[in-house]
């Protein structure tokens, strides 16, 4: 019993510290615009999916959206589907999608990785994924 007392004191005075470093302003410190501070990141390769012939056969259609990881080299490390009308369409917008490549987003100018989600149609019309976003120069 007789730590009980000196255990409860060490902890008030760490806790008393860590509050009042808390409440102390950054020195130097300006509000940050996000605008000015980060860029988000910019298509600049893409590769069009192709249709699957076994999508086409059966007429299935519709929007597939991916999620994509960019690195901070600007290549794409990994793309999950979030949404697809079926597997055929997933597969070939995931194998187009993972061949993009783009200027990294980046934070007060570092690159940095980071995620985008991309709706990839595709449409019977022109068996094709269309429209997609132009690569910026």
């Amino acid at each position: 019993m007789r730590w009980l007392p000196v255990t409860v004191g060490i902890l008030l005075i760490a806790a008393s510290a860590s509050h009042a470093v808390a409440q102390q302003p950054a020195q130097n410190s300006k509000p940050v615009t996000p605008a000015d501070e980060v860029s988000q990141p910019t298509l600049i390769r893409r590769v069009r999916p192709v249709y699957p012939p076994i999508a086409e056969a059966a007429r299935v259609q519709g929007v597939v959206v991916v999620k994509a990881t960019i690195d901070q080299a600007g290549k794409v490390k990994a793309a999950e589907i979030l949404r697809s009308p079926n597997d055929f369409l997933s597969e070939a917008a995931v194998t187009a999608v993972r061949q993009w490549e783009y200027r990294p987003a980046a934070v007060k100018g570092v690159p940095i990785s980071t995620t985008t989600t991309v709706e990839i149609p595709f449409y019977l019309a022109d068996k094709t994924a269309l429209p997609l976003p132009r690569p910026k120069k």
